[in-house]
């Protein structure tokens, strides 16, 4: 799915001669989304969203994991 998102998206910016280009993507902790990211993007740093990273911690600790 996050492969077609961004094959459109690239096709698009292509179209109306935009450059997509960014040193950083921030997204939550999508495992299917981080590699996809790196082979469209391979340049860009992908860094994680601290809000997501708080929650996740959040509904570790109150399952008694962490």
């Amino acid at each position: 799915m996050y492969s077609r998102i961004f094959e459109v998206l690239l096709s698009k910016a292509e179209e109306l001669g935009a450059q997509l280009d960014s040193a950083k993507f921030v997204c939550d902790f999508e495992i299917d989304l981080i590699p996809v990211i790196q082979g469209n993007f391979p340049n860009t740093r992908v860094q994680g969203c601290f809000f997501h990273f708080c929650q996740a911690v959040v509904l570790q600790q109150s399952a008694g994991l962490a």
